[in-house]
């Protein structure tokens, strides 16, 4: 299965992704969306290639600072998760144009660090999410999207 380029996991009741997900070298796009992960293997940072990621709907506490390593990421949704802060390293994504963290977390903050995703088009936001005074140093044609809950399309 290493050349794999698209794996579909939505809807599942996964807990746990295997360590084994990080031999899926050629993957482009990964879709884990509401399954019950809760924590998110740092092996991910191997799919160098990856370039659509969705964990959305999930439980997951914290992103791995191997995310950063994703270096070919345009789409990243991790919204509907319980998350406390972002990783610094999520400035590394500088191929990003669109980010969904809505309702990722209470209180979510964003790390100056995204300043460096000068690609950034599409920035999904909730009104409880802390934004970073660089966010105006940005691109920009970014749009910054705030959910309402209860909007579907996340």
């Amino acid at each position: 299965m290493e050349k794999l380029q698209y794996l579909s996991l939505n809807h599942n009741k996964f807990k746990t992704l295997p360590q084994e997900i990080g031999n899926l070298i050629e993957l482009k796009e990964l879709y884990l969306s509401y399954n019950q992960l809760e924590k998110f293997a740092p092996e991910i940072g191997n799919l160098a290639k990856l370039e659509f990621l969705y964990i959305n709907g999930n439980k997951i506490t914290k992103i791995p600072k191997e995310i950063g390593d994703l270096i070919n990421l345009k789409v990243l949704v991790i919204g509907k998760n319980s998350l406390s802060t972002l990783p610094d390293e999520i400035g590394n994504l500088t191929r990003l144009t669109e980010l969904n963290i809505a309702f990722s977390g209470p209180m979510l903050g964003i790390p100056e660090s995204i300043q460096n995703c000068k690609k950034l088009e599409y920035l999904y936001i909730d009104k409880s999410i802390l934004l970073p005074y660089s966010i105006g140093k940005m691109n920009p044609r970014l749009k910054i999207i705030v959910k309402e809950a209860g909007e579907l399309n996340i």
